[in-house]
């Protein structure tokens, strides 16, 4: 979210990080020998799905997880730990990890386990650099990308359905060998649902950035007033929608417990929301009341078309904000892999860059040209958020190195900053 405080995890990560202009310096050299590795003393707390759906599709360097201090009823949490030092890449290979949630002023013991959900941590602003290196062409050794090391607990906790406003604290121990290590505690806030509901949006620019970041911090509670506010006039555009409803089924275990606050919405907010959740699958608790016509209109109401299926042809374009809308609601990998695929169309793009060059008009929209058009789209918004979105740039790593992803593929990747066709995209 714009303008929130910085977390301990990021300002943690900004205390590693060296001057800019010695990365860029092709006679980088270190300045002082580190310290030996060692946890920081501060105690993390982050998504169960960075921990089950990111980290496992993503290489063994990873952009720091966001460090939460809100969580609404339904989400899930694991505690994790962070290294730092000479060393740190193999501070956790022995370890454990253990880890207690007081909440209402009582202690949930959390099972010790092996640390070996780990990941290395880049230094802030790695992506940066990395791509001023390859738009400048620069050649010669590349600095160590990795300044920390994060292992993760083996369960996660979650916050009970029902939850009241509250803090709870989370305190993980590190384990090795004969050695303990207690780590601070990291206070997090409970938000209910009724106080979540009362967040409104002041205007568009707080509501777009609430959907585009919203897979970095996910704020559950709040998609019922980021709905309201959606249809609070006449929509604008099907891409929010396409948003709720993989955010409803990201998060079902939140929206779930929507039912009251929806009943009490505005009639469109009600409806939207309901149809929604239905094809999202999500069952409400305390579902509302319904008409027989608000009945029959949540059976009839078509689903979206489906953002993975490249046919028809004219409907790409749309497509690929659907599918943006889907990566920025769950932050899965799937969606971001559909609009890579959509690289493989280079040679209709070459093929429509010279007629248009040669002052040729098209006399219709082909199935080629419109191949062409969605490849100059698919890698330019795709290096905007390389640049811009830390798990985007995650995911385009672990594609880019993967031996399945096909070769061409991987070139095209490889001149996402550099590529005239993806600087031509406003």
């Amino acid at each position: 979210m714009t303008n929130c405080p910085r977390s301990p995890l990021l300002i943690a990560v900004l205390l590693l990080a060296s001057i800019p202009t010695l990365l860029l310096s092709q006679n980088y050299k270190v300045v002082k020998k580190l310290p030996p590795a060692a946890a920081m003393d501060h105690s993390f707390a982050i998504l169960d799905a960075v921990v089950t759906e990111q980290w496992p599709a993503t290489l063994p360097l990873v952009n720091a997880p966001t460090d939460m201090e809100l969580l609404n009823p339904g989400q899930c949490i694991r505690g994790a730990a962070l290294a730092n030092g000479e060393g740190q890449e193999h501070y956790f290979d022995h370890a454990s990890l253990s880890w207690t949630v007081r909440v209402a002023g009582k202690d949930v013991d959390l099972a010790s386990s092996p640390a070996n959900l780990i990941k290395q941590i880049k230094l802030e602003g790695a992506d940066r650099v990395l791509a001023a290196l390859q738009a400048g062409a620069i050649k010669g050794p590349i600095p160590s990308m990795a300044e920390g090391t994060m292992a993760a607990s083996g369960d996660k906790w979650c916050v009970p359905q029902g939850a009241s406003d509250q803090k709870v604290e989370v305190r993980v121990t590190v384990t090795r060998g004969d050695e303990q290590t207690a780590l601070k505690a990291q206070t997090i806030q409970i938000e209910s649902l009724a106080s979540a509901a009362k967040k409104t949006f002041k205007d568009d620019k707080e509501f777009s950035d609430f959907l585009q970041n919203y897979h970095q911090s996910p704020e559950p509670g709040r998609l019922l007033p980021a709905l309201q506010y959606a249809t609070a006039g006449e929509p604008k555009s099907m891409i929010p929608f396409y948003f709720f409803r993989a955010a409803f089924k990201q998060d079902a275990a939140t929206a779930q417990g929507f039912g009251p606050e929806l009943a009490a919405s505005a009639k469109p907010a009600k409806m939207f929301g309901l149809i929604l959740m239905d094809k999202a699958g999500v069952a409400l608790v305390e579902p509302p009341t319904l008409s027989d016509d608000e009945k029959q209109t949540l059976a009839e109401t078509p689903d979206f078309p489906d953002a993975y299926d490249s046919k028809p042809i004219e409907q790409l374009g749309a497509k690929q904000d659907f599918l943006w809308a889907a990566f920025s609601a769950t932050g899965h990998l799937q969606p971001l892999s559909a609009l890579v695929n959509e690289l493989a169309w280079r040679s209709d793009y070459d093929a429509f860059d010279a007629m248009r060059k040669a002052g040729k008009k098209p006399g219709a929209l082909t199935d080629s040209i419109m191949r062409g058009v969605t490849y100059a789209a698919a890698g330019w918004s795709l290096g905007s958020f390389q640049r811009s979105d830390p798990l985007a740039a995650d995911y385009i790593d672990a594609i880019s190195a993967n031996p399945s992803t096909p070769s061409n593929i991987k070139e095209e990747l490889a001149h996402l900053n550099t590529n005239p066709a993806f600087k031509q995209q406003k």
